[in-house]
């Protein structure tokens, strides 16, 4: 999000194509640790660059092991949280509800192929603005090591801050909720 003359952000990717092979290299040492075979037939065949034609099939199933294993949600294993969250929420009907599954996988499909050729580390190498980083310790989605390289290279003559999340992975905004709108209304009063 950027206010004014500050910039922070949430899970920063930065660089797609290096979070995906992170983020599958993870489910399967998870999965051959666990001994868990099931995951383990269903991710041999997945190529973490996701260019062949079944591709959003290989990312669900990569994602569905991801949700499982901690590396989405830090203390769960499935959406129902979330849902249950979208479904109190007055800003959302019960027909936004229903279409966000759908809606969700539009815009993933739309997005995907433009997203992956993104490389921050290469195209951004300086802010003049403060800049702050909010990440998971457990995301294991877009993980945080990325994103840690990519600031100590990163020249921000306004100051850089990188705020970890250490009870949280990848939707910091479910797993420690209370910290992160501390954390946002100190951005913004310019206390960090």
């Amino acid at each position: 999000m950027t206010c004014g003359q500050v910039l922070s952000s949430v899970s920063q990717i930065i660089n797609p194509a290096e979070s995906e092979r992170l983020s599958l290299e993870y489910v399967r040492e998870t999965a051959r640790q666990n001994g868990n075979t099931d995951a383990l037939a269903e991710l041999t065949a997945i190529n973490p660059a996701y260019a062949s034609p079944d591709w959003h099939k290989q990312i669900s199933t990569q994602r569905k092991w991801l949700l499982r294993f901690g590396g989405v949600y830090h203390h769960a294993d499935s959406y129902a949280h979330e849902a249950w969250s979208l479904i109190k929420a007055p800003q959302y009907s019960l027909v936004d509800f229903a279409l966000w599954p759908g809606r969700s996988s539009q815009s993933l499909q739309a997005l995907w192929p433009e997203l992956m050729k993104v490389d921050l580390s290469d195209s951004v190498k300086q802010v003049n603005i403060p800049v702050y980083f909010f990440l998971g310790r457990y995301d294991r989605n877009v993980p945080g090591e990325i994103c840690e390289t990519f600031y100590d290279d990163l020249q921000a003559s306004a100051g850089k801050t990188i705020l970890w999340f250490e009870d949280s992975a990848h939707d910091v905004f479910f797993d420690e909720p209370e910290k992160i709108v501390i954390e946002t209304l100190k951005v913004l009063e310019g206390e960090k």
